[in-house]
């Protein structure tokens, strides 16, 4: 096994370990005025080369930062492996005016009605009180992606593992590229 499957196939783990919490990661991009700006996202998988997917609206503010800047922070906690993740990942976004539609169409068709609902409803961060509550839907049942939503390929180039599970902790740093060998590094926690 080499490093980079080594760091998948363990973040992996974390990322199944009690659905769905245990997919629940934060995102750090840049804001607009240059401070980190952190939110909380569903990470819905780990390829095998380390990409993450993530569905998000086209209307959010993630996205307008990641169309500034692609580079960003994913952390993935594992509570019930004491284990903390953090990918530094470029994200390549797929939205509704992309030519390749394959993978979003697959992630939208992988979701829970529950969460598609979300982007048939008003976009995060406007005023709640210029919708009707009829705006807002619990599910949508659209066999395809709807216009708002992203599919967000985050495409690693460094994976920070802390293990508090021991003491003294574990901590390794993988890093690699796209078409590089990936290497591991133990470092002080």
């Amino acid at each position: 096994m080499n490093f980079l499957e080594e760091a998948v196939t363990r973040a992996r783990r974390a990322l199944l370990a009690a659905p769905p919490t245990s997919q629940w990661v934060q995102v750090a991009t840049l804001g607009p005025e240059g401070a980190a700006r952190v939110r909380t996202v569903v990470l819905h998988e780990i390829g095998d080369d380390g990409t993450l997917s993530i569905a998000t609206d086209d209307a959010s503010e993630k996205v307008r930062a990641l169309r500034q800047d692609p580079r960003a922070e994913v952390l993935l906690l594992s509570r019930e492996h004491l284990e903390q993740w953090r990918f530094s990942v470029r994200f390549e976004i797929v939205d509704a005016k992309a030519p390749e539609q394959d993978e979003r169409r697959a992630l939208w068709k992988r979701m829970p009605p529950r969460e598609k609902g979300y982007y048939v409803s008003p976009p995060a961060g406007r005023d709640r009180s210029s919708y009707p509550a009829s705006a807002f839907h619990a599910e949508a049942h659209e066999p395809e992606p709807v216009e708002r939503f992203v599919f967000l390929r985050g495409v690693p180039h460094a994976i920070d593992l802390l293990d508090v599970s021991r003491t003294p902790h574990d901590r390794f740093i993988y890093s690699g590229g796209a078409d590089g060998p990936w290497s591991r590094r133990a470092v002080t926690p």
